[in-house]
């Protein structure tokens, strides 16, 4: 009966794939594989996997919080969900074929505390998972240790085949390793992804419906950048619904909450943190005019536009939705949750951070740094994990990643058809200073800053303050990568 089920999920989704591909063909890009022969569609790569009897075996996957059962193994395999659904169909393919059980080990979500009882089963050369699961921001320990295996060396994965997210795993690599991988497995890295989100409805109650479109068009045409931005800030202000000053019930141009959403400025932005190459190594390229720049931004945004409200998360979320606040930034995730559940009285519009200025040369995106990356414990049979995970990558590929990404976030979400989610999804920048945060504190400088520094900025004093630790920590990075890359 179970597999009926999943035979009848599968035909579903591929009719759903098949609806998703109607409308507009303008600026459609083929699959890399038909321009690349040593690229290959997802059914042939399945077919190519190599076969293996797992005997009833357990394949462990150590994660954490609520990411388990979104990544790994849903809580429901009766879920209508069709998310849910994909990652059961997934999971049955692997299973099935490998005679194996996909086990999911639950962890404290709370920051270090899945990081910590990896790094203490490791420590102690415990067999007690296969596959890691962890946050990006926290797993710098995992390398500089080496307790986890060099992807690079493991015998089945082809990072450069599509399933695998190969731009991500270029940064992340240093040299010839690369401990912390990201494939298709890993759909946090979509909801992560971070955009602006523009409500329609009080744009047109505004200045009509033309203000919506031209915006649109300045988007489209490449001249959204921070001033563009500004300009529409200062224009719309903000309205004393209660001639009470700033408060919940006025209405403001912009929303900004005082957390991580100052961080993803950095990829809108490009102002590098620590640059990866394979002659230098890597190398502190944090303090530059564009990051003092950046930072003067921010606190002219937080402390001085009397057309931004600020606050935590939660606020900037209830703001956009009650029709609000103009603009907010947001993760993907919280348009298939908070948003789907809460905006029902206001259509919006999910358009890029604009631009730095009219030089920059394209939008970026930027992930918020609590998406996943994987890696293998040097306890592990590396040659079994690498086939199992190479073959649920794959099986991911072709059913969870499209189910995310198409049926969910954009045929569920947002009856905007000028939403651009391609944009925003097709433009995500990296910088290998995220996955080094642990080590290298330069992600959250600026937020830091804005937060503690109101007026009077001290991002240049912080960061004397830490260069030469931050030198002997990228030196003792650099070592661990080539001491441990034949792992």
């Amino acid at each position: 009966m179970k597999k009926f089920v999943l035979l009848l999920i599968a035909a579903c989704m591929l009719i759903t794939c098949f609806a998703c591909g109607g409308g507009k063909d303008e600026g459609k890009k083929e699959p890399a594989w038909i321009d690349d022969p040593n690229l290959k569609p997802t059914e042939n790569k399945w077919e190519d996997l190599p076969e293996y009897d797992g005997e009833g075996t357990d394949f462990r996957i150590s994660t954490r919080g609520h990411y388990g059962a979104m990544e790994v193994v849903v809580d429901d395999e009766t879920s209508e969900n069709i998310v849910d659904q994909a990652l059961v169909l997934r999971n049955s393919k692997v299973e099935d074929r490998y005679s194996v059980f996909i086990v999911r080990q639950d962890n404290d979500g709370a920051q270090y505390a899945h990081l910590n009882q990896v790094l203490s089963d490791c420590t102690m050369q415990a067999d007690n998972f296969d596959l890691a699961m962890t946050y990006v921001y926290e797993s710098a320990p995992l390398i500089t240790n080496g307790f986890v295996l060099n992807w690079n060396n493991l015998k089945y994965n082809k990072l450069e085949e599509s399933h695998w997210i190969h731009g991500m795993n270029d940064e992340f690599s240093v040299r010839d390793a690369i401990y912390t991988a990201i494939s298709k497995m890993c759909i946090s890295t979509i909801g992560q992804t971070v955009a602006m989100l523009y409500n329609r409805d009080l744009g047109d109650q505004w200045k009509g419906e033309e203000f919506s479109s031209e915006l649109i068009e300045t988007i489209n045409n490449g001249d959204w950048t921070y001033d563009e931005l500004m300009k529409i800030v200062n224009d719309f202000n903000w309205d004393d619904a209660t001639g009470d000053g700033k408060t919940a019930d006025d209405t403001c141009a912009f929303f900004m909450s005082k957390d991580w959403m100052i961080d993803t400025w950095h990829a809108a932005w490009q102002v590098p943190m620590i640059k990866n190459s394979v002659e230098n190594g890597l190398e502190n390229v944090y303090m530059s005019q564009k990051l003092l720049d950046y930072t003067s931004r921010m606190h002219t945004m937080y402390y001085e536009t009397p057309g931004i409200f600020t606050g935590n998360g939660g606020e900037a979320y209830t703001a956009f939705a009650t029709g609000k606040s103009l603009f907010v930034q947001a993760g993907l995730s919280a348009t298939i949750g908070y948003f789907q559940e809460t905006m029902t009285d206001y259509t919006y519009t999910i358009i890029p951070q604009p631009k730095f200025d009219e030089n920059q040369e394209k939008y970026y995106s930027a992930m918020t740094d609590n998406y996943s990356v994987m890696s293998i414990p040097i306890t592990a049979d590396a040659d079994i994990v690498s086939l199992l995970v190479e073959a649920l990558s794959i099986a991911s590929e072709a059913h969870v990643y499209p189910a995310y990404k198409f049926d969910a976030l954009q045929g569920q979400v947002v009856s905007d058809v000028d939403s651009m989610f391609d944009i925003v999804l097709d433009s995500v920048s990296w910088d290998i200073g995220t996955l080094l945060h642990s080590k290298v504190p330069f992600m959250d400088m600026v937020r830091v800053d804005v937060n503690l520094n109101e007026g009077n900025s001290q991002i240049q004093q912080s960061y004397d303050a830490i260069a030469d630790d931050v030198q002997d920590a990228l030196d003792e990075i650099m070592t661990a990568f080539d001491e441990f890359q034949e792992n």
